[in-house]
């Protein structure tokens, strides 16, 4: 990948060490932030789709649950236990 080239080439061993030694310090705060915001999209587009699907799939069982109350359930059962771990091995 690009990264990894720029990283070879630099000597960097890290993303936003690869960007303070090619584009500068002063804004290598951009390749954290952008990671950041990417990852934050990713989440909230995946809580909007389950959040949607899962009372659909419930109601075919019978059972009445509101968008809400099915996203705080994901997000509190699912998604927030998955963002605490330090890494993600156990679920390989």
């Amino acid at each position: 990948s690009l990264i990894g080239r720029v990283c070879s080439y630099t000597g960097a061993t890290s993303y936003k060490d690869a960007w303070s030694k090619s584009v500068g310090e002063k804004s290598s705060w951009i390749p954290n932030l952008s990671s950041l915001l990417t990852t934050m999209q990713a989440l909230i587009a995946y809580s909007i789709v389950l959040s949607t699907t899962i009372p659909q799939l419930l109601a075919v069982a019978g059972v009445t649950v509101t968008r809400t109350q099915s996203l705080f359930s994901i997000t509190t059962l699912v998604l927030l236990p998955l963002c605490l771990m330090k890494t993600l091995s156990a679920l390989a």
